[in-house]
């Protein structure tokens, strides 16, 4: 494990380019945020103190109405991840990925180059994540049930965070189908999904292993943030409450960017890393292809896919 995380260090930190890009994009986004608490700040001088948090438990009962936060998380936080892996991926087969921040305009290329279109891309996100789902209820049986969506089953912390490892898994999968240019990234999918089934506790093991890490080195940051944060905070007038708030916000706002962009970027590629060496010498994938088709309609749906699709 150690020698990937360091591996994955390494190759992370080639991208530094497009991370940097992507902090650019975040100080953008923390700005927005700063301008609006400011607002809501003024509206609090003008009619009180609980006028704040009135306002804001208003923005953002109507943002989770409208859907505004699935779509800021995909276009924020999924995406971006799809196209670091796009990077990540290059340097991890020895490709020849450009440098600076051409980085960038070639990651998004590579997205719609390999599934045609950002929204083909979201349409393949949901049915691999369900795939490898059905995968590990109904073929693996993981000792801990992952949460559904139809019902409440396996809401606790034990299970959240084998949600959360799944997630990483997502990016293995698709990190897997983006090697090979001459099949379909369904095509890829299928045979990624089949070979990761034959070792799929081993490495959900490793992957909760890294979510674990990545969250004690996130809790390190905010301890950092906090206390030089907090420094600052404690020089500010007691009156100057929604300054203190937002200073407040502004590290777990750090945290966050510093979790999804290069945390989670190494552990992802850790366990990519992981996963190939772990299926170099693949066997027999016929069976396990055939309990995962009579297992879950989403698998099924990747098949029709790769047989379907034009080999790109």
């Amino acid at each position: 494990m150690q020698l990937e995380v360091a591996r994955a260090t390494s190759i992370v930190l080639r991208t530094l380019p497009f991370m940097l890009f992507r902090a650019l994009i975040w100080a953008g986004v923390w700005v927005c945020g700063v301008a609006a608490l400011a607002i809501l700040g003024f509206v609090s001088l003008l009619f009180g103190p609980w006028s704040f948090w009135i306002a804001l438990g208003a923005l953002l009962a109507l943002s989770g109405f409208v859907g505004l936060g699935s779509w800021a998380w995909f276009q924020l936080v999924r995406l971006p991840g799809a196209q670091h892996m796009a990077l990540i991926v290059e340097h991890a087969a020895d490709g020849l990925p450009p440098a600076g921040l051409a980085q960038v305009g070639w990651a998004k290329r590579r997205i719609v180059d390999r599934f045609e279109s950002v929204s083909a891309f979201h349409s393949y996100s949901k049915v691999v994540g369900k795939a490898l789902r059905d995968m590990h209820r109904r073929v693996l049986g993981t000792t801990v049930p992952l949460p559904s969506p139809e019902t409440d089953e396996g809401a606790n912390a034990p299970a959240r965070l084998v949600e959360l490892s799944m997630a990483r898994v997502e990016d293995t999968i698709f990190g897997f189908a983006l090697m090979g240019d001459q099949d379909s990234p369904y095509a890829r999918t299928e045979q990624g999904v089949t070979r990761y089934c034959r070792h799929g506790r081993r490495l959900l093991q490793t992957s909760v292993m890294l979510t674990l890490l990545s969250w004690a080195a996130a809790a390190g940051v905010l301890v950092v943030c906090l206390v030089v944060l907090g420094l600052i905070a404690s020089a500010v007038p007691a009156s100057w409450e929604v300054a203190r708030f937002i200073l407040f916000l502004t590290s777990i706002f750090v945290v966050a960017v510093a979790k999804w962009e290069v945390l989670d970027a190494i552990a992802d590629t850790a366990l990519l890393l992981r996963f190939l060496k772990t299926v170099e010498s693949p066997t027999s994938e016929a069976e396990w292809n055939a309990r995962l088709e009579r297992a879950s309609a989403a698998f099924r749906a990747i098949k029709r896919k790769a047989g379907t699709l034009t080999t790109r």
